[in-house]
């Protein structure tokens, strides 16, 4: 009896330990498990605007970023004038380490782009940001009228990848942070003396007066 006892105190850390990888890794499966299955399709990035445009204005953005909320209607009032002229094009650049919903607003973004319908859900985003947490992405989607599988979309985390890829792409660039933007490749600089947009739209006429 002794010894069983003894065996029992020398093993009884290392079954606690078993026990708590057991539940771990049942947690892990479980959560994996309830997440809804939602297909790997792939659907072409939206432009706005003219998308056979000589011009491309492309901007890295943050959906929970104040200046790139101030930005986004610079850039819808640069589209009213020369939207024949131009196409924009928007990638994602979350700051996670500052904006804990920035991600989760990006990924909800290219769910609604599944169903055609980005950037009626862009305008909502920035119109309600800070407003991003998962419980408000699902009311945007009520009001942008997306089908019941932008949920399961977003609860499968299949968008990762994609605002992933807008990711790395900014961190080869050289991106230092949000909004930046760029008119058919080159990027925009701030000059003093000049706002956002009378910046944007001389590099607008500048490539249009070229081309």
């Amino acid at each position: 009896m002794e010894k069983i006892k003894s065996y029992y105190k020398k093993n009884k850390g290392k079954s606690l330990l078993i026990g708590l990888f057991i539940v771990i890794v049942s947690l892990i499966l479980i959560n994996n498990l309830v997440k809804p299955a939602y297909p790997d399709v792939y659907v072409p990035r939206p432009v706005e605007g003219n998308a056979d445009a000589k011009v491309t204005l492309t901007e890295f953005s943050d959906y929970e970023c104040p200046a790139c909320k101030v930005a986004y209607f610079d850039v819808q009032r640069l589209l009213d004038e020369y939207s024949d002229d131009i196409k924009i094009e928007y990638k994602h650049l979350p700051l996670r380490s500052i904006h804990p919903y920035a991600q989760k607003a990006a990924e909800a973004a290219e769910c609604a782009n599944d169903q055609g319908k980005f950037w009626e859900y862009t305008d909502l985003l920035f119109k309600n940001s800070p407003e991003l947490s998962k419980t408000h992405l699902k009311v945007y989607a009520e009001e942008t009228g997306l089908n019941k599988s932008f949920e399961a979309c977003l609860e499968s985390g299949s968008k990762e990848k994609v605002v992933e890829t807008d990711f790395r792409e900014a961190l080869r660039l050289g991106i230092q942070g949000t909004p930046t933007f760029f008119v058919n490749g080159e990027q925009m600089t701030y000059v003093n003396g000049m706002t956002r947009y009378d910046i944007l739209k001389k590099m607008i006429e500048d490539e249009l007066s070229s081309s």
